[in-house]
């Protein structure tokens, strides 16, 4: 196995079944599906032991901790050289996501590669490999601040265990910029392997997001790690609360944002 592909899910049994189903005909491989039942009570967990006689299907049972803890119990879980994170909602290609773990096995000092989201287009036209400088990583948050659509380095990711905290929303924007902080080398390739399957079930539509969301920014606010990187991504998501109206959440994000940097003035010595 190459790849082992995260999968977090609670009660999303006909996403589920869908999912494997997609992964199961493609026959691609090189790729391990790894899911990880988050307490679901809608018969998921029993339907997955139905599969259990797929040789590169693992699935794993936990309280209903959230999906940052249900990504952090699949990463220490697998023994592939590559992982990548899928919702159980969204779409994988997996003959292009084979060819992108391909090409992470052969250019052996590359951290994490980045692939367009769904018919987005890279600016490159081919692969593109470059050492992560301040510009470079910033380049990689203003790409995206989730996990989707990037394979990682197994090796390199685990040096950042946890790589997700445990709150129930925007734990992959702390994920995110952590691995932009740690990385050495970044990657990136033109074609897709990931979609977004967007419904008015996503937890980005929901009235409870921004509360939730807010637990993880505060997280990443006090984060150790090169503050250039941090008021980034805490101004990207202001403007993303601006966007949905929700001021409070805009102000308040804006808010940890200065504390954080009054915080690493008076931390710096002179």
């Amino acid at each position: 196995m190459l790849v082992s592909v995260i999968v977090p899910t609670w009660n999303s049994l006909a996403h589920v079944t869908g999912l494997v189903d997609d992964w199961f005909v493609a026959q691609v491989p090189g790729i391990r599906l790894v899911i990880i039942d988050d307490g679901s009570e809608d018969g998921t967990l029993q339907y997955l032991a139905t599969r259990a006689e797929l040789q590169d299907l693992l699935f794993i049972r936990q309280d209903n901790l959230g999906p940052g803890a249900a990504r952090n119990l699949g990463l220490h879980s697998v023994d592939t050289p590559l992982v990548a994170f899928a919702d159980v909602d969204d779409i994988v290609n997996w003959r292009e996501l084979a060819a992108a773990a391909d090409f992470m096995m052969v250019h052996t000092a590359v951290d994490v590669l980045t692939c367009p989201i769904g018919d987005a287009k890279l600016p490159e036209a081919g692969p593109r490999l470059a050492e992560a400088t301040g510009g470079e990583r910033l380049k990689f948050l203003a790409d995206r601040m989730a996990v989707w659509g990037r394979i990682y380095r197994t090796s390199f990711i685990r040096h950042l265990a946890p790589v997700f905290p445990t709150t129930r929303a925007a734990e992959d924007v702390v994920a995110t910029v952590r691995i932009a902080d740690a990385a050495s080398t970044i990657a990136s390739l033109p074609n897709s392997f990931y979609s977004h399957r967007l419904s008015d079930a996503s937890l980005t539509r929901r009235d409870n997001y921004s509360p939730l969301a807010l637990e993880s920014l505060v997280l990443l606010g006090g984060l150790p790690i090169d503050r250039v990187l941090k008021l980034y991504a805490l101004g990207a998501s202001a403007k993303y609360f601006a966007l949905r109206g929700e001021m409070k959440a805009a102000v308040r994000t804006m808010l940890i944002a200065g504390r954080s940097l009054y915080q690493a003035r008076r931390s710096t010595p002179g």
